[in-house]
């Protein structure tokens, strides 16, 4: 089964650059609100600045603990293909399985400039939203990373 007409790559949560007093996926706080996953994502995404668009899963314990790897779906496309979405539901799918009850998974979209929100940004968001929530996965809020900001999309994003 192809899950992605574009690469997937698996990595480290934390990685030989960051500083050596970095926090390892064990250390990091656990993740309880929206507050927390956004704390979490500024620390794993590190300095602002894409060089192509990408799409960061993280999967989370019952207890809010990251699994200790960070998927990363490279050079993906500006608007999101339905069947691309099935197949990264049918992988979460397969990965929340394994990690139990209560298991979930967090998205987050980066991608190069400065502009806030474009209409492919609420795209990913939206359908992906819709296409998890068919499979009734537990999910949380989809967060952008541009060159300019870390932001989550609101639900006034969304409607925009």
């Amino acid at each position: 089964m192809q899950v992605f007409r574009f690469g997937c790559v698996l990595v480290p949560m934390i990685s030989e650059h960051d500083e050596p007093d970095a926090l390892s996926p064990h250390d990091l706080p656990p993740v309880r609100t929206q507050a927390d996953l956004h704390q979490v994502w500024r620390h794993l995404v590190g300095p602002l600045g894409f060089a192509v668009s990408s799409l960061w899963l993280m999967f989370l314990t019952a207890d809010g603990r990251q699994s200790g790897v960070l998927p990363v779906v490279e050079d993906v496309p500006d608007h999101p293909e339905p069947a691309d979405l099935d197949g990264l539901a049918t992988l979460c799918t397969h990965v929340l399985d394994e990690l139990g009850a209560g298991a979930s998974v967090a998205l987050l979209r980066s991608r190069p400039g400065r502009h806030p929100a474009t209409a492919g940004d609420r795209a990913w968001a939206v359908l992906t939203a819709e296409t998890f929530g068919r499979r009734g996965l537990l999910t949380w809020p989809v967060h952008l990373a541009t060159d300019h900001q870390l932001s989550v999309l609101s639900a006034d994003d969304l409607a925009a």
